[in-house]
């Protein structure tokens, strides 16, 4: 691989530990130079954001990790499993484009389960240029029951692997539609016979997203190499 600059963000408010900074290495480079590397820079514990590949460089924090499943060997824990079965009913489809009425399904979400974040408060444009790129676009995986569009996880692919970007879903229903789309996504990389599925950033300390650890068997991206 050619060498490559990284430039550093500005220090901001960590969005997942309280008192803590934020500080992102960015790749440098145009959009044609970098991505069709990207497969590579997820092994190296990168992730994107619109036109963006970057990773956390904290100064005083090394709590964010990579994390990646191996789909292969993947085996679904007992409550997985029962999670498994609330498919029944449901249908799935991954499509290249969103469906025409994604904002409201997204500004639900947004509004009862994020309204402190950094995404509120929702905006179209603002969410596109977040998931969109036209060198690597993205799959969108839709969940639907009766007809009824219930949950949308935006899905990186790659040859050899899936990158989960960003899920939205009903924020009323009962079902566990986050780990739903994670399941059918393992499922679908199975099926394509892909070996890795990027969930994302791990931090232990959040809820918010420490769920991904659940899935086995997985590895993280600790000082610089994959550790099981």
């Amino acid at each position: 691989m050619s060498t490559y600059q990284l430039g550093l963000t500005a220090e901001s408010p960590c969005p997942y530990r309280a008192g803590e900074t934020e500080q992102l290495a960015i790749l440098m480079g145009s959009n044609s130079d970098l991505f069709p590397l990207y497969e590579s820079w997820l092994g190296m514990g990168f992730r994107r954001s619109g036109d963006r590949i970057y990773r956390p460089h904290c100064p005083n924090c090394h709590s964010c990790q990579s994390l990646r499943i191996h789909c292969p060997t993947f085996t679904p824990s007992r409550s997985q499993k029962r999670q498994l079965a609330q498919l029944t009913g449901l249908e799935w489809v991954f499509k290249t484009t969103l469906d025409d009425n994604w904002f409201e399904l997204y500004s639900d979400y947004i509004c009862q389960r994020h309204s402190t974040g950094g995404m509120y408060p929702p905006q179209k444009n603002s969410f596109l240029s977040f998931i969109e790129n036209a060198q690597s676009p993205p799959l969108y995986l839709h969940l639907y029951e009766q007809n009824r569009l219930i949950a949308i996880a935006v899905t990186d692919t790659t040859s050899e692997a899936f990158s989960a970007m960003y899920t939205f879903f009903d924020p009323n229903h009962t079902r566990s539609l986050g780990t739903l789309c994670v399941l059918i996504q393992i499922k679908e990389a199975q099926k394509q016979n892909k070996t890795w599925l990027y969930p994302g950033f791990y931090i232990k300390e959040s809820p918010a997203i420490n769920y991904k650890i659940r899935f086995h068997p997985h590895q993280r991206y600790i000082d610089q190499e994959w550790t099981n």
